[in-house]
């Protein structure tokens, strides 16, 4: 059975209408369709759009169901690709939602962001979709693309919501290691770098003591402490406790 979902101007499916409508054999609607809007009290006649236009396919669900959570049933095609269906069957569009174990954003298209950086919808935070299309909570990841879809190969790491640490001094797991998220959200790697004058902690406190002095990161992120060394100036230093040298 083919199904035919339809959307307005802005993406929002259509979910009610005043009147009847007809619609031709590619499911296009050939009758003009009146819309009760009732932040006026009035009628308004707007344009709509076949789901076709929006690029999502008629031919609903695509691939295989493999969650259903909150009565959201979730399906993966061979592609690899997540889409979500409400208890309608219709589409979930600019919106996220969890399968029970991950937390996804299904696009205008239906499909699950993946692989990219974006904005958190309150447009202040960075949030990750990894190639699964899942949100990285609690975790680094190798971000691959940043928010405008450059290609990058950068390390990121994003907190318990789910944001990226920018301008963080912060411990691992298990409180062992330090690591530095810089200014630009990305973690040092491989190279001496100096401290931002705005550093924090990861719980929000200042970094004392650390703003504006040199660390350096190990190749896997690691800051250098407590090592007696020499700097990228050949003088002799002492990395402390919190990453930062001493000379």
């Amino acid at each position: 059975m083919i199904k035919h979902f339809y959307y307005d101007k802005d993406g929002k499916l259509i979910t009610y209408f005043t009147y009847e409508y007809e619609f031709d054999d590619d499911g296009n609607i050939t009758k003009q369709i009146t819309y009760e809007n009732d932040d006026v009290n009035s009628y308004m006649i707007y344009e709509y759009y076949s789901s076709e236009e929006n690029n999502i396919n008629n031919e609903l669900p695509i691939g295989d169901k493999y969650s259903t959570y909150e009565s959201y049933d979730f399906y993966r095609d061979e592609a690899g690709d997540t889409r979500c269906y409400d208890s309608t069957g219709a589409p979930v569009i600019n919106e996220f939602k969890c399968d029970g174990t991950y937390t996804y954003y299904f696009q205008l298209d239906g499909t699950a962001m993946k692989d990219r950086l974006s904005y958190h919808p309150d447009g202040e935070h960075v949030i990750y979709f990894d190639a699964e299309g899942h949100e990285v909570f609690s975790d680094f990841a190798n971000v691959k693309k940043t928010i405008a879809g450059e290609d990058v190969n950068d390390f990121c790491f994003f907190n318990v919501f789910g944001y990226m640490y920018v301008d963080v001094l912060t411990y691992d797991k298990t409180g062992t290691y330090l690591y530095y998220a810089n200014p630009y959200g990305v973690m040092e790697m491989g190279k001496w770098f100096q401290f931002s004058d705005s550093v924090e902690w990861a719980d929000g406190t200042p970094a004392e003591g650390i703003a504006g002095g040199y660390g350096y990161a190990n190749e896997n992120g690691t800051l250098m402490t407590n090592t007696q060394t020499v700097d990228w100036e050949g003088r002799s230093c002492y990395l402390q406790g919190n990453g930062v040298a001493a000379y």
